[in-house]
């Protein structure tokens, strides 16, 4: 995975397809039954996630939506951990980031008083704590990587004959080039 990103996201675009027609083959596919992976339909939204006998703390979920563009269909893929872990890292990242502002306030009128600005010391923890949050994040996506390589590789397994036509875009913008490849 080489998207250094938090949560990975992806666009493919089908041409000669619709959304509800590729929605559907990955849709078969899923409750065809896998040893691994479930869905949770809802169209045109899709989540596809281990079984719950396969499933840890860091394991994956891969959001897909499927919309139309331009007489062909663009599928939005998100990579992420369940929503509560998620959840759980922003609470953290929000409440370090709190204490930051509260400490450099804190500190800042102590020193303007002339007192030991002990304030700051707050803030640097805080800052520490984003850190180890952050690290911690990568290491939940370093465990969660087998997973969501396979979660991926499903994905194309599912959509059939239409993956060999799906090309990978960075941007829907028509301006920019959209082909990466």
């Amino acid at each position: 995975m080489a998207d250094l990103g938090m949560r990975p996201r992806f666009l493919l675009k089908l041409e000669d397809a619709s959304p509800n027609e590729v929605y559907q083959k990955v849709q078969s596919h899923v409750l065809e039954g896998n040893p691994e992976c479930i869905g949770m339909f809802r169209n045109p939204h899709m989540e596809l996630m281990f079984k719950p006998e396969h499933r840890h703390f860091w394991s994956p979920r891969l959001s897909l939506e499927f919309e139309p563009y331009q007489e062909s269909t663009v599928i939005r893929g998100l990579i992420g951990p369940h929503p509560s872990v998620w959840t759980m890292f922003m609470a953290c990242y929000g409440s370090f980031g709190i204490l930051i502002f509260v400490g450099l306030t804190l500190g800042y009128s102590q020193w303007s008083l002339q007192q030991s600005p002990w304030g700051f010391t707050m803030a640097l923890v805080a800052l520490v704590g984003i850190l180890f949050s952050y690290v911690g994040s990568l290491f939940g996506q370093r465990m969660a990587l087998e997973q969501t390589i396979r979660l991926r590789e499903y994905l194309v397994e599912s959509m059939g004959d239409f993956a060999l036509r799906a090309v990978r875009l960075e941007s829907l913008d028509p301006d920019s080039p959209t082909a990466a490849g």
